[in-house]
């Protein structure tokens, strides 16, 4: 089965934002209204430790990386799925 899931680039807007732009992909496909950088100013951001937020800034080459535990808040935001997502 192809699923009709919204390709988005992440490139000029996010250089180094590809966990947030397929965040962005993923919500959209279930039907919220966001986009990418609406996303990438809402989700958390840490200085050190990708567990609690996008380490560096993920609108220039200098990010690094967030990862999917991260973004559970933000993903039970618009897709109020907490009980049955597996990050």
């Amino acid at each position: 089965m192809k699923l009709s899931i919204p390709v988005i680039a992440q490139r000029p807007e996010l250089p180094t934002g590809c966990e947030i732009t397929a965040t962005t992909m993923m919500l959209q496909y279930a039907s919220a209204v966001v986009d990418k950088v609406q996303l990438a100013h809402e989700m958390p951001y840490h200085p050190t430790d990708p567990n609690q937020g996008f380490v560096g800034n993920p609108f220039t080459d200098n990010g690094d990386s967030i990862y999917p535990s991260a973004l559970t808040d933000l993903v039970t935001t618009y897709a109020g799925v907490k009980g049955s997502l597996k990050m």
